[in-house]
């Protein structure tokens, strides 16, 4: 992995949408965006390894797009699929410029492999201890969990009109991702509610969530039911399949790229989030009481903290 003398810092998607030269809302972004370009400069110059998982990365990323509306159906065509979703009308063409350069990045960077192929069972242990010590507390996705129940009821809902949107000819059409009838089907529904179908801005935020996972849910329904209408118990059966997968735990995804992390011996991740950061290296000491863990070095890092690293020992 790279020359053993240098540093080795991990990447998210998150940090990568750093180097993506999107506006910074404020000062403290402005700061992070720049300490991203000085570590990207180091790592061009080959005096930092910066190193990724290619499977968490790739779910990070159709994650964080489908959280936009934009539908990821083959991770080897990502581009492409961005530009299908870019073709829509509705859809904001600086965010998926972005999203281009964040995979353009990614394919940049080296990608880690597993030191412990094939013991899923140890890694399994490794990722319920973690999520135990670090991820403990009982209450924090208590908003989000209450949220995926209302969510979950407006998918049901949509789901059961599919009928009165859907030909057969589109129905059979297992390729193409129908963002604008989605929207038709979405937007129907949320009046129906007396719910503003804005798109646009942090106004349209929970709607935009809300198309991405309708997206998935009307791929899969094509999937495994070819004829309409569903029955209810179908229904339940894909909402709750798309719910699981897209809308799941969120530390699942962070546990995932620690565990890579600890298991290439890696010195820092990255990451923009304050909370997790705190969590973790607090709870150091106790992570270190696991075997895999003992001689783990893993600090996790904002980018202005593993710059101001860089620039005393690398000026």
């Amino acid at each position: 992995m790279g020359n053993k003398g240098r540093l080795t810092a991990y990447v998210g998607y998150h940090a990568l949408g750093l180097l993506a030269r999107a506006n910074a809302s404020d000062d403290a972004a402005v700061l992070e965006q720049g300490a991203m370009q000085a570590i990207w400069e180091y790592y061009k110059k080959d005096r930092l390894s910066l190193v990724t998982s290619g499977e968490a990365m790739e779910l990070d990323m159709v994650i964080a797009f489908n959280v936009e509306g934009c539908c990821i159906t083959d991770t080897y065509m990502i581009t492409e699929n961005i530009e299908a979703f870019e073709a829509w009308e509705r859809a904001d063409r600086g965010l998926t410029e972005k999203w281009k350069q964040v995979v353009d990045c990614f394919d940049q960077l080296e990608v880690l492999g597993r030191e412990h192929e094939g013991l899923q069972s140890e890694e399994d242990t490794l990722f319920v201890f973690i999520r135990n010590e670090v991820f403990c507390g009982e209450n924090d996705n208590a908003v989000f969990f209450h949220r995926n129940e209302s969510d979950v009821e407006t998918l049901r809902s949509c789901a059961q009109h599919f009928q009165d949107w859907y030909g057969d000819d589109r129905w059979r059409d297992l390729r193409r991702i129908e963002y604008g009838l989605n929207w038709k089907i979405l937007e129907s529904e949320l009046r129906g509610c007396s719910i503003d179908p804005v798109f646009e801005g942090k106004d349209g935020e929970r709607n935009r969530y809300l198309l991405g996972l309708l997206n998935r849910v009307v791929g899969f329904s094509k999937k495994s039911c070819p004829r309409l209408p569903m029955s209810p118990e179908h229904i339940d059966f894909v909402v709750k399949a798309v719910m699981k997968k897209y809308a799941g735990d969120r530390h699942e995804h962070e546990i995932r790229h620690i565990i890579h992390c600890i298991e290439n011996d890696v010195d820092f991740l990255i990451t923009i989030d304050d909370d997790l950061i705190a969590r973790f290296n607090s709870k150091r000491h106790e992570l270190s009481k696991h075997p895999e863990c003992c001689s783990m070095k893993l600090l996790l890092v904002k980018p202005s903290e593993l710059a101001n690293r860089l620039m005393a020992h690398n000026p």
